[in-house]
C-alpha cells in the first residue's frame, strides 16, 4: 500500500489537472482546425458549438449530457403544457385530420393538415419556450462535441436527405 504526503497528493492533483487541461486544449484546437479546414468557422452553428464547448465545465460526461438533454426536453414539454393549461394563450384542438377525397397529390395534403393549435403565444410563454429550446440546443451541441461531430455537417446531410426524398423522408 502506497502512502502519499500532502505535497505528493498536491503534485498528483496538479499533474492530473494539467493533463486534463492539455486534453481539453488539444481537443479545442483540433475542433477549431477541423472547422477551418472544412470552411465552417463563420457559421452561427459552429460559433454556438464552440461556445458550448468552452463554457460547459461541470457536465462534460456523456451521462451528464444525455440526462441534461432529456431534462431540457422535459422542461420544454412543460413550458408548452403551461402555455395551454396555466396561461391559456394557446389551446389544443385535437381532432381527426379531415382530408378531402379529391386531393390530386400527396403534397397538396399539407394544406389540409392541422397542427391542432389555436391562438398565439403571449410574450411570457414565448420567452419560456425559447429559453427551453435554447437549453435543448445547448445540450445537443454538447453531445455533438463529445462525439466530435459538427452541427453544420449534420444539417447539411439532413438537408440533402430532405432534398432527395422530399415528403417521403419523415413519413
Amino acid at each position: 500500500m502506497a502512502f502519499f504526503t500532502y505535497s505528493d497528493k498536491f503534485y498528483l492533483i496538479f499533474v492530473q489537472i494539467n493533463l486534463t487541461s492539455y486534453k481539453r486544449d488539444k481537443y479545442n484546437f483540433s475542433v477549431k482546425l477541423r472547422r477551418e479546414v472544412n470552411g465552417m468557422q463563420n457559421s452561427q452553428f459552429s460559433k454556438f458549438q464552440e461556445s458550448v464547448d468552452e463554457n460547459l465545465i461541470r457536465h462534460r460526461s456523456i451521462l451528464d449530457i444525455t440526462s441534461k438533454l432529456q431534462e431540457a426536453n422535459a422542461r420544454l414539454n412543460r413550458a408548452i403544457a403551461k402555455a395551454v393549461t396555466s396561461c391559456g394563450c394557446v389551446t389544443i384542438k385535437g381532432e381527426l385530420q379531415s382530408i378531402p377525397d379529391n386531393i390530386s397529390s400527396y403534397h397538396d395534403m399539407k394544406d389540409y393538415m392541422s397542427n391542432h393549435l389555436a391562438g398565439d403565444l403571449c410574450s411570457s410563454c414565448k420567452d419560456a419556450i425559447e429559453n427551453e429550446l435554447g437549453r435543448c440546443l445547448f445540450y445537443m451541441s454538447a453531445l455533438l462535441n463529445v462525439f466530435g461531430l459538427e452541427f453544420d455537417n449534420i444539417i447539411k446531410k439532413e438537408q440533402s436527405r430532405i432534398d432527395t426524398f422530399g415528403i417521403y423522408r419523415l413519413s
